[in-house]
This record gives C-alpha cells, sequence and structure tokens, in this order.
C-alpha cells in the first residue's frame, strides 16, 4: 500500500447509510417502496395472496390514526421485518410459540393479515416464500443499478472516488458499508492502495479478520452485490457458503442469492433467512449466518479502536449498529479519549421522526447529551463527553469540500 498502516497515525472509522450512495446513482428508499409493491403485486398475480402488501397496508392505516407518528409511513424494511415477525407465529406447532398460539388463534392472524384459508403451514410458507422472493429480486435489482453506474458512471463519481483518496491520506481507514451497492468497493480500489474485503479472492477469511491488526477494510455488514451463495459441498455443514464475486469473474447471472432460511433450534427460535443481503427488521437474527456474524464482532472492536467515526447517510435505524455506539461512548477507556464523531446527513432535521427518535436515543443512552436539551439543531455539538460536528449538506457537497472535515477530524479546529 502506498500509504499502509502505520501505529502513528489515526484510525478514522467509516460508516456508509444509504444517504451516501442516492446522489450516485443508488435507488432511494422511496423507490425501493414502489418496486417492492410492484414485485409483490406480480407475486399476487401468480401466488392469489399478498402477505407483503397486506402487511403494507395495515402499517398504513396504523400510522395515519396514530397522532405519536406524525409523518411517518410504511416502508420496504419495516414490512419485510413484519414478514419475518409473523412467520414464526405461522410456523408449524414443533416451532411455533406458545405464548402467541394463547393470545391469538392463527385463523385470526390469517384473517387480520389477508391470508387465504387453508391453516397455519400454509399461510406461514405463503408468507415466506414472497419473503424470499422479494429479497431475491431486490438483491438483483440492486446488481443491475451497480452495473448500470459501472458502464455509465455519473458525472460526479469522481468526486466520491477522491474523497476516499484524501481520507486515506490522513487516516488508517476502516469502513462499514451498511448499503448493498459496491460504490465504496470501486472507490476504494482505484485509491492503488488495494482493500481487504474479508475475503481472500472468493472465499470469506474469518481467521483474518479476528486476528488483523491493519486497518485499510471494507466490510458489508449487510451483504453486497458481489455476494454469492454457493452449494457446499463440505457435507459436515447443512448451510450453503457465501463467498466473494466480481463481475468479471462470470456476469450477473450466476449470482445465487436466495438459500433456504432456517430455524433456530432454540426456545427464542425465529426465522432466519440466507441470503447474500440483508434487510427489514430483525437483523440481529439475520446476521447469525457468516460472514454477517463476524463483521458484526469486529465492528465492535473498530468502534473502540477509532480515533474519530465519520457517518455518512445513516439515519441510526440499525440497533446493532447503534448499540455498538452507544457502548463506546458511555463505557470511558483508560487508554484513550471517546473518539470524535462527524455526522454527514442532510436529512438531520427535527421534523424528521426517525432521525430525532433514534439519534436522540443513541446519545441519551451514551450519556452524551442531555434529555432535557431541546435544541435539535446544536444538542450533539454542545456534548461534553464526545466531540460532535453535525454537517446537514448533501453527501455529494460535502465530499467536494474535503479539507474542513478532515482538519476537524484530525483536530485542527
Amino acid at each position: 500500500m502506498e500509504n499502509g498502516s502505520n501505529s502513528q497515525r489515526q484510525k478514522l472509522l467509516v460508516i456508509l447509510g444509504a444517504g451516501s450512495s442516492i446522489p450516485y446513482g443508488m435507488p432511494c428508499v422511496s423507490a425501493i417502496n414502489k418496486q417492492m409493491i410492484k414485485w409483490s403485486d406480480e407475486w399476487e398475480h401468480e401466488n392469489q395472496v399478498n402477505p407483503f402488501k397486506s402487511l403494507w397496508n395495515v402499517s398504513q392505516g396504523y400510522y395515519k390514526q396514530d397522532k405519536f407518528h406524525k409523518g411517518v409511513y410504511p416502508n420496504y424494511e419495516s414490512v419485510l421485518g413484519n414478514m419475518l415477525a409473523i412467520a414464526k407465529w405461522l410456523s408449524l406447532e414443533t416451532y411455533g410459540d406458545p405464548i402467541i398460539d394463547k393470545l391469538i388463534e392463527v385463523e385470526d392472524i390469517g384473517k387480520l393479515f389477508g391470508f387465504v384459508d387453508g391453516g397455519c403451514l400454509n399461510a406461514g410458507t405463503n408468507n415466506l416464500d414472497q419473503h424470499q422472493f422479494l429479497i431475491d429480486i431486490l438483491a438483483k435489482y440492486f446488481r443491475a443499478k451497480c452495473q448500470e453506474v459501472e458502464n455509465t458512471p455519473p458525472e460526479n463519481f469522481d468526486g466520491y472516488i477522491n474523497f476516499f483518496k484524501e481520507i486515506r491520506k490522513a487516516f488508517d481507514v476502516g469502513v462499514y458499508n451498511l448499503n448493498h451497492d459496491n460504490l465504496a468497493y470501486r472507490a476504494l480500489k482505484k485509491t492503488n492502495e488495494g482493500v481487504f474485503t474479508g475475503f481472500d479472492d472468493w472465499n470469506f477469511q474469518p481467521d483474518e479478520i479476528y486476528n488483523r491488526k491493519e486497518w485499510d477494510f471494507l466490510y458489508h455488514l449487510h451483504g453486497s452485490v458481489h455476494f454469492n451463495l454457493i452449494e457446499n459441498l463440505d457435507l459436515t455443514h447443512e448451510t450453503d457458503l457465501i463467498i466473494w464475486q466480481d463481475w468479471q469473474d462470470d456476469g450477473k447471472k450466476s449470482f445465487t442469492d436466495i438459500g433456504f432460511p432456517q430455524m433456530e433450534a432454540s426456545f427464542d427460535a425465529n426465522w432466519i433467512p440466507l441470503a447474500t443481503i440483508l434487510t427489514g427488521g430483525f437483523k440481529r437474527e439475520q446476521l447469525a449466518p457468516e460472514p454477517f456474524q463476524t463483521f458484526q464482532s469486529a465492528l465492535s472492536k473498530h468502534v473502540h479502536e477509532a480515533d474519530a467515526i465519520l457517518i455518512i447517510g445513516y439515519g441510526f435505524g440499525d440497533s446493532h449498529i447503534n448499540r455498538a455506539l452507544q457502548n463506546r461512548f458511555y463505557l470511558p477507556s483508560r487508554h484513550k479519549p471517546p473518539p470524535k464523531v462527524y455526522i454527514i446527513d442532510k436529512e438531520a432535521k427535527e421534523e424528521n421522526f426517525f432521525w430525532n427518535t433514534f439519534t436522540k436515543q443513541v446519545f441519551i443512552l451514551s450519556g452524551v447529551v442531555d434529555e432535557n436539551d431541546k435544541d435539535f439543531a446544536n444538542y450533539l455539538e454542545r456534548s461534553q463527553r464526545v466531540k460532535f460536528k453535525l454537517d446537514k449538506r448533501g453527501t455529494e457537497e460535502a465530499f467536494a469540500d474535503t479539507k474542513p472535515i478532515l482538519d476537524w477530524l484530525k483536530g485542527k479546529v
């Protein structure tokens, strides 16, 4: 590597949310919502049922009449999470939940969510089958979007690449990409320093992640368009394996994105999708298979190692990410001060229900800010425990003006 990993250099942890990719050709949530409804209608045409749309309508009706969620609307991730939640209720008796069974009859669940007759097993199968169908088509949708951007790069993509070049000159950088796209991967490859993804050629290498002292990594915590499910030929394991695959290997048609979902054999058993991407609620459960579990474990380590954290376009809607941050902010270290935190997000507005709720939860529970501080615009930056900077510019605008960001992160201002 040109700069290499040097123990004297400060470590910068970068967390990329959806807002970091939208200006460069990736779809926004509202666009994916429309696609999901369209895909669910296609499923209904073939299968005569539509659990996704039934749950969407239930959520929409709830938010319309609930005064505490003003301005909140259903989104595809929340509905996919609801599908996983009720999958357990609609399971075979062997795996079902005795409490749920007492609280509500399976027939009532079917009526409530608009499933066809056929009993518990039929309703549960419809629900899981459509969930898998939607995850599969979503992964392929993102892969097609990435290939479009790769074939015809947007004019502003050079600014995206340059941003990563600049931060790698100034820091040892580690990136957790919460998106499924490959924009960061392409940008980091163009810095001529290489990047470790957790995979050696095709195969996942958890031991290298756990033993790695260097930074200069990029981990796709919620999956990637470059993940591919292959059949595991080792008969001592029942599950398929996720490998890394670049486009030039075989092309997009060679990708398999869905395996058979697994039911955990435990008292709190839940259905765990086996897929190349994680989306929707219950991500803690979805993180159980590899490589996701190792990436999540590494996140806690890197949050504690970081001298500075740069959070871009993330709405603080994932509890497993929030908890890793909370634990670092709340528990003081004898060896180093808390990391400086720079947040870039043009959606950081008081009227944004989710931003307002989730960020305050993360930072109030960490003891970073006072829960009585009502001045949303400045409550982070007045923190006495952690040094914060909230940048409300869009990603594209912020990336075009790198110097003040780096100066702040390095403590020069």
